[in-house]
């Protein structure tokens, strides 16, 4: 974990090599939009805020402030402002922060990592002319909700499917992080995919914390009781169908069952997120009633950090 800085720097190649970054007078901009907006909030982190985090440090330290900005979504003017990494990474959801207005150069490259069913921002992005002529790189994470449409109410996959076409259709190169997603992507999108590279940019699967992004000094890890010297698996998520949590917790129960004390606790960290209430609460009876998981409704970035250097 001292070498923490590593992996940004490897994932930021990669980013790279997909961007194809050649002028050394073009920018590279990040939308952080969703990002700053759950800093603000302070609401915990989700892997795509953290993908945001690692491809904005690893990219600034790759080429430097000068390479590429932290751009924000502004909702009273309808428009993209932009302050340097540094900064950005300094005030960290801070209202304060001096934002300029972006403007764009026709080598630039924008980088859209987030969630592109923000509907203020899909708006920004669909509209092309905001962007006056830069190239868009949209990095759209799966479509489970057309994939697997029994997991989801009907509105929402169609609201889904119209942002997802919306945000493919305006992006001139698709990226995706892994095979399966691309797959699915070109499945249930095959008109506006026609002739747009869809490239796999495979996830790195460390984790780590805020303070390994941001070089800040580690800080203790505050460890759930019990803990310290107890075999332990992991499962680390948002508690709903499609994370698929409920077979895990029936093959602990019946593993518990079959093996006894020789089955490790399974320690479970995740809000139920499921907007099924029937899904949620049989959910929350089940772990309940399987002494062998602890349920951690969340934790700070140093204890899952501790979490993950310990399991089984």
């Amino acid at each position: 974990w001292a070498a923490g800085w590593y992996r940004p720097r490897c994932y930021a190649s990669r980013i790279l090599g997909f961007c194809d970054k050649d002028d050394e007078d073009a920018m590279i901009d990040i939308d952080v939009s969703h990002f700053n907006n759950v800093l603000q909030t302070g609401r915990p982190l989700s892997g795509i805020q953290r993908l945001t985090l690692n491809t904005l440090v690893g990219l600034e330290r790759k080429l430097g402030p000068q390479g590429v900005r932290a751009m924000i979504f502004s909702a009273s003017d309808k428009a993209y402002r932009y302050c340097a990494v540094a900064t950005f990474l300094r005030d960290l959801g801070e209202t304060k922060t001096q934002l300029d207005v972006c403007s764009f150069g026709r080598d630039d490259k924008i980088l859209l990592t987030e969630y592109f069913w923000n509907r203020a921002v899909t708006t920004a992005a669909a509209n092309r002319t905001s962007f006056t002529g830069a190239k868009i790189y949209r990095f759209i994470h799966d479509v489970i909700p057309v994939a697997v449409p029994r997991l989801f109410t009907l509105s929402w996959i169609k609201q889904f499917q119209k942002f997802a076409s919306e945000a493919i259709a305006n992006a001139d190169v698709v990226m995706t992080n892994s095979d399966y997603s691309r797959g699915d992507i070109l499945k249930h999108f095959p008109q506006v995919c026609m002739g747009k590279p869809i490239l796999v940019l495979k996830l790195p699967h460390e984790f780590l914390s805020s303070n390994d992004m941001l070089g800040q000094e580690a800080v203790k890890a505050t460890i759930p009781d019990g803990l310290q010297d107890q075999a332990f698996a992991l499962m680390v998520g948002s508690l709903e169908g499609r994370k698929n949590a409920q077979l895990a917790v029936r093959a602990w129960r019946e593993l518990a069952e079959e093996k006894g004390s020789a089955v490790p606790q399974l320690v479970i960290v995740g809000a139920y997120t499921s907007h099924n209430l029937f899904y949620r609460a049989r959910l929350r009876w089940a772990i309940h009633q399987t002494p062998s998981i602890l349920h951690l409704n969340a934790c700070d970035d140093a204890c899952l950090q501790w979490l993950y250097q310990n399991c089984r």
